[in-house]
C-alpha cells in the first residue's frame, strides 16, 4: 500500500513538473512574440513618420500651410506612441509645426509649440551649456508674441536673453546687437522710452555696431516671424532669420485642400497607405 502511494506520488510530482516546464515554455514563446511585434511595430511607426514628415514638408514647399500642418501634427502622434510623450525626437516636427502655423497666421498656436522647442532647448542646456541655441529659441518665442502684438508677453523673454547675451561670452557680438536692438522695438511698444533710449545707449556706446553690418552675411539657420512694423496683413507674413538678423517678406498662399491621413495607430500598421504619398 505505501509503495503504491509513493509511486502514485512520484508520478504526480513528474506530471507537475511537466506542466510547470510546459507553462515555462509557453511564456518564453509569448514573451519573444511579443518582443518581435514590438520591433515591428515600431519599425512600422518609423516609416509612418518618414511619410507624414515628407508629406508635410511637400505641402510646406506649396505653402498649404493647413494641409502641412495636418501631416506634421499627426508625426508628432506617431512619434509620441513610438517614443513617448516629451521625446526629444519630435524637436524637428515641432519646428516645422511653429513655420506652418505662424504662416498660416495661427499665431496662438505657434507660441504653443514654440514653448515647447524653447523647453527642450533649455533642457539640453542644463546638461551642456549652450546660450546662443537658447536666446535663438527664447527669440522666435519673443518675435511670435510680437506678431500677436502681446508686447507684454515679449518683454520678459527679450529682457532675460539680453541679461544672457551681455554676461555669456559664448554670445558673439552680432547675436547681441540684435538682442539688443528688439529688445529696444519691443519697450518702445510698450511706451517705455526712457528704457529704450537706455539699452540702445548701452549698444551704441559699446563696440558692437560694427558688428551689425557683418550680420546680413551670415548665413541663416532658422526663419521665425518678427514683429511687423505695420500691423500684419491677412495676406503678408513679415519673416526674419534670429541667428543673423537677416529679414525677408513673403506672402504665403492660399491653403490647398487638406489632407485626410489615416489616424497614426493605423497608419503605422498600414505604411504603404496611398494617403502617405507626396502630392
Amino acid at each position: 500500500m505505501f509503495e503504491s502511494l509513493g509511486v502514485r506520488g512520484a508520478a504526480a510530482g513528474m506530471g507537475a513538473g511537466v506542466a510547470a516546464s510546459t507553462n515555462h515554455g509557453h511564456l518564453i514563446t509569448r514573451t519573444y512574440e511579443s518582443a518581435v511585434q514590438a520591433q515591428q511595430t515600431a519599425i512600422a511607426e518609423t516609416k509612418a513618420i518618414q511619410q507624414y514628415v515628407k508629406l508635410g514638408s511637400a505641402y510646406e514647399a506649396k505653402k498649404q500651410w493647413n494641409s502641412a500642418e495636418k501631416s506634421f501634427d499627426y508625426a508628432l502622434k506617431v512619434i509620441a506612441l513610438r517614443d513617448g510623450v516629451g521625446s526629444e525626437k519630435a524637436l524637428p516636427v515641432l519646428k516645422h509645426l511653429v513655420t506652418v502655423t505662424c504662416a498660416d497666421h495661427d499665431f496662438g498656436q505657434a507660441v504653443s509649440y514654440q514653448k515647447t522647442v524653447l523647453q527642450f532647448a533649455q533642457a539640453q542646456a542644463a546638461k551642456i551649456p549652450n546660450p546662443v541655441a537658447v536666446i535663438n529659441e527664447q527669440m522666435t518665442l519673443a518675435n511670435l508674441y510680437a506678431l500677436k502684438q502681446d508686447y507684454v508677453s515679449a518683454e520678459p523673454i527679450l529682457q532675460a536673453c539680453l541679461a544672457t547675451a551681455t554676461s555669456s561670452d559664448a554670445v558673439p557680438a552680432a547675436k547681441r546687437v540684435i538682442v539688443s536692438t528688439t529688445y529696444a522695438r519691443i519697450l518702445r511698444k510698450l511706451h517705455k522710452d526712457a528704457q529704450a533710449d537706455a539699452v540702445e545707449a548701452m549698444q551704441a556706446g559699446s563696440d558692437l555696431a560694427p558688428e551689425a553690418a557683418k550680420m546680413v552675411s551670415v548665413k541663416p539657420e532658422v526663419t521665425v516671424p518678427v514683429e511687423p512694423s505695420v500691423p500684419v496683413a491677412s495676406d503678408h507674413t513679415p519673416s526674419r532669420t534670429v541667428s543673423d538678423g537677416t529679414t525677408t517678406d513673403h506672402a504665403p498662399g492660399s491653403p490647398g485642400s487638406p489632407a485626410s491621413p489615416a489616424s497614426p495607430a493605423s497608419t503605422a500598421s498600414n505604411p504603404e497607405s496611398p494617403q502617405q504619398s507626396a502630392p
